[in-house]
């Protein structure tokens, strides 16, 4: 199939062409870039109310995109560690944040998209009201059509991971197989991702244990809330049609010129991938 008859697919079309369950893996990575240019606002416009509306009402919007394609569950962290640290007042703006996340909005949007929405990661990290919040999300939202799972406090795992271990070790009696840690730590529905949707930084990041050798990398040059669906096709067609195993490529695909992927400049104090 060419890109251009998969392009112009319906949603119920593609689904067909779906081999499994597709897991995607996707951080909404240069959120005030995008909310500065799109906006016309100023930096410190990013600390406010309707930074936030727009940049959660944008994400559903793609992630609305991806589920209506036929994609299983989406992984999106939203904090990490490195965030937390910025200090207390930016723990103040995260932890309001992410009390959006089960906002009547969203809660709607839950419902309407046939969502079922929870968080992985150390939530306890996160003000009582707001570990409140996301546990009712979970609680609220309990569709079997499409999987969405917040990361929260999840690019150090190790402490959080021992501590679900040792739960379920003392709640089974035995230490835990693969499985019972993978639906311990993401809330049920687990299956591995498939695609991993970055920018910034060609990196990858806040999704520990459901990452493997055959996850499809794609790296953004642009913030994550510019994707639409032409460039999410693209994406999908490529994993689906264009990839194989690492013997697909040799011999007559390999290329002559010399490219580095994750090289890059900085510019305006930003990372961006070089040219050439």
């Amino acid at each position: 199939m060419e890109f251009s008859e998969f392009a112009s697919l319906t949603p119920a079309a593609l689904h067909t062409h779906l081999p499994h369950p597709i897991g995607i893996a996707i951080p909404f990575n240069g959120t005030r870039r995008w909310y500065m240019r799109t906006f016309d606002k100023a930096e410190q416009d990013t600390l406010s109310d309707d930074y936030l509306n727009r940049v959660f009402g944008r994400m559903r919007e793609v992630m609305g995109m991806m589920f209506e394609d036929g994609i299983h569950t989406i992984y999106t962290p939203i904090i990490g560690h490195d965030l937390a640290e910025r200090g207390e007042s930016y723990m103040q703006f995260s932890n309001a944040a992410i009390a959006k996340l089960g906002n009547d909005e969203a809660m709607h949007w839950y419902h309407a998209n046939g969502v079922q929405a929870s968080s992985y990661g150390q939530t306890t990290l996160l003000f009582p009201e707001v570990q409140a919040i996301l546990k009712n999300l979970a609680e609220r939202t309990r569709s079997t059509q499409h999987f969405l799972r917040y990361g929260v406090f999840a690019d150090r795992p190790l402490t959080d991971i021992i501590a679900h271990v040792a739960r379920l070790h003392t709640e089974l009696g035995t230490p835990p197989g693969e499985k019972d840690l993978l639906a311990s730590y993401y809330d049920k529905h687990v299956i591995p991702v498939d695609i991993w949707i970055g920018s910034d930084q060609p990196t990858v990041y806040d999704v520990p244990m459901v990452i493997h050798g055959n996850t499809a990398l794609y790296f953004l040059q642009f913030p994550t809330l510019y994707l639409d669906r032409p460039l999410w096709r693209r994406i999908l067609y490529d994993y689906l049609f264009v990839r194989g195993d690492q013997e697909s490529l040799y011999p007559e695909n390999i290329s002559l010129e010399h490219h580095i992927s994750g090289l890059g400049i900085r510019k305006d104090g930003y990372w961006q991938p070089a040219t050439s």
